[in-house]
């Protein structure tokens, strides 16, 4: 099987996982769902398949993931695939920022810092990226980045510590981090 032939299996695999999240939210009346996961079908191109493939990541993910970490994921599969890190969403941008300034680790209270500016930590710093967003839209946004650098294994999380944990040998990772573009 060519590159190409697994790329576009894998694109009609993350197709299907789409389409079943699609119609599981129909099934409980909730069109605005069904309709994003089509979007988010519709939206899913070959080349973000080939990416997943060859950083060797399946479609498993799909089957459990929130829409809105999947709008991450695809967004940054979107920047990895067209080498454009302005590509990435301004949530997931900040928290990789200050997870560089922290040995490629970053805690839950950091990442939600990182979005809401009203959050005073100390172990913040003069600078880090400092969003001016909502403590609740901090909470949301940092809870979706974590699953979809997760989904991507470009990061792992430690419960026990709440931290999330930067996979730096991870191709993914790598391109995300190098210097800024486009």
């Amino acid at each position: 099987m060519t590159t190409l032939n697994k790329a576009e299996k894998l694109q009609a695999q993350v197709h299907k996982a789409l389409e079943a999240r699609a119609a599981a939210a129909l099934s409980v009346d909730n069109t605005s769902l069904h309709d994003k996961f089509m979007t988010e079908k519709k939206m899913f191109k070959i080349e973000y398949a080939q990416v997943m493939l060859d950083n060797s990541i399946d479609a498993k993910f799909v089957n459990n993931i929130a829409i809105y970490a999947m709008q991450k994921v695809r967004k940054i599969l979107n920047a990895v695939h067209t080498k454009s890190t302005n590509k990435l969403d301004k949530y997931t941008s900040a928290i990789l920022s200050n997870a560089q300034t922290r040995k490629n680790a970053i805690d839950n209270k950091q990442q939600n810092a990182s979005l809401a500016s009203s959050i005073e930590l100390e172990t913040m710093k003069a600078k880090d990226v400092r969003l001016h967003k909502a403590v609740s839209t901090a909470s949301t946004q940092s809870s979706s980045t974590r699953k979809a650098l997760q989904a991507l294994k470009i990061a792992t999380y430690d419960s026990e510590n709440k931290t999330l944990n930067f996979q730096t040998e991870s191709a993914i990772f790598k391109a995300l981090t190098e210097k800024k573009t486009k």
